[in-house]
């Protein structure tokens, strides 16, 4: 129980939001393959252990990222079988809100979409006026010492507030790069990059998270045809 309002289990991770992007993104990759095993076995376990860590952000995350999927393909496929996807259209609020009454239950006195957010951000802005250009330096740690403050937990403003407008840009163009990479060789798995990069609009140093890389280079090195012949 952490300060009495927070049920959690981390296991590997130092970071709850982590564990739970970490997670959630592992759900994703079993929706994407479609394939009915995964679906009744590991998807109902890895989906309990998401929850359990009590932090919103990967469950969330899985949320939009499915939605938009949904409503994308029912778009796509409305006129083939109007009825199937309009009810697909249908129920993805219902998802949503079912998704964030679980969650709730984990977090009864802590369930305010900002959590402080909005103010590191405010107050991050401020920062950033005394060194522009180049920012106050990396590290979390650092950050704290010479601030006093939480590291703002949205991926571009920590890095526009510690590389300043120099460093943000090196970075918008990296992870540019891995998006149109990974479009080219693996656009079916696109969606998995896009949920951890909106998951690091809410958390601090995506960076640290130990996995992203990881994943970025298995996305970017695995083409859609080998993909294709392991999930077969």
């Amino acid at each position: 129980m952490f300060f009495s309002s927070r049920l959690a289990i981390g296991y590997l991770f130092s970071d709850f939001s982590f564990l739970s992007i970490y997670l959630a993104s592992g759900l994703l990759i079993i929706i994407l393959t479609n394939k009915r095993y995964y679906l009744h076995y590991y998807f109902p376990v890895i989906f309990i252990a998401c929850i359990i860590t009590s932090a919103r952000t990967g469950i969330v995350a899985l949320a939009i990222i499915y939605v938009v999927i949904l409503i994308i393909k029912s778009l796509k496929h409305l006129t083939s079988n109007p009825l199937k996807y309009f009810f697909s259209l249908l129920i993805t609020p219902a998802i949503l809100l079912f998704l964030l009454f679980i969650i709730k239950q984990f977090r009864p006195n802590d369930f305010n979409l900002s959590s402080g957010r909005f103010e590191s951000y405010i107050s991050s802005f401020y920062l950033l006026k005394e060194n522009w250009a180049l920012g106050m330096g990396l590290g979390v740690g650092s950050y704290s010492i010479n601030t006093g403050q939480v590291i703002p937990h949205n991926i571009f403003i920590q890095f526009l507030v510690q590389t300043g407008v120099l460093g943000v840009t090196f970075l918008i163009i990296i992870l540019s790069l891995i998006t149109i990479n990974i479009y080219q060789s693996n656009r079916k798995y696109l969606w998995i990059w896009f949920l951890i990069l909106l998951g690091a609009q809410f958390i601090p140093d995506i960076f640290h998270s130990r996995f992203i890389i990881v994943v970025a280079i298995i996305l970017l090195s695995n083409n859609s045809s080998t993909i294709k012949r392991k999930d077969d």
